[in-house]
């Protein structure tokens, strides 16, 4: 199974992503305990791609987690690495330049994902995470003018992300 995204993510219904609060968002079905984004952020309407869980914008960012169910074990060995492997060539085909991938400071099994786009005046952060069966990536797209407070807000929703099978 090919998995080709910039975000892979699973179908799930609305009802089955009942949020505790307007900034808070869970989803029982794709394992997503909890995500929080920062203040301010504000949730999109459910999207009509399947594997989005959600999305949230605030400006002219947008932060988006999207999840999918990973190849069964006889596929060979998928971990986060592999997963942005698979992601890598689409992002180039979409114009992102300058990939840096460093593990996670907190979770040396996840990766983090760097990139430009638009002759770099828009940047990509992205966290890969496989665990359980599950595939996840949180991706965030903003203006590089606003990249050192938004990578914070980064970092910060990723700490508040618990997935159910941790």
């Amino acid at each position: 199974m090919r998995l080709a995204f910039c975000g892979i993510s699973i179908f799930v219904s609305v009802a089955a992503a009942a949020p505790y609060s307007a900034r808070t968002y869970r989803n029982e079905a794709a394992r997503v305990g909890v995500i929080v984004p920062p203040p301010g952020w504000e949730i999109a309407p459910q999207s009509t791609y399947p594997r989005i869980l959600a999305t949230w914008s605030q400006r002219d960012a947008r932060l988006t987690l999207s999840a999918e169910r990973a190849p069964s074990p006889d596929a060979g060995a998928f971990d986060a690495q592999t997963l942005v492997e698979r992601s890598r060539t689409a992002l180039q085909r979409q114009g992102f330049y300058g990939l840096e991938v460093t593990p996670d400071p907190v979770d040396t099994a996840r990766r983090r994902l760097h990139a430009r786009l638009d002759g770099g005046r828009r940047f990509l952060l992205q966290l890969y995470v496989v665990e359980e069966g599950w595939s996840y990536v949180l991706t965030l797209v903003a203006a590089t003018a606003d990249e050192k407070r938004l990578s914070t807000e980064f970092d910060e929703t990723v700490r508040s992300l618990v997935l159910s099978g941790q």
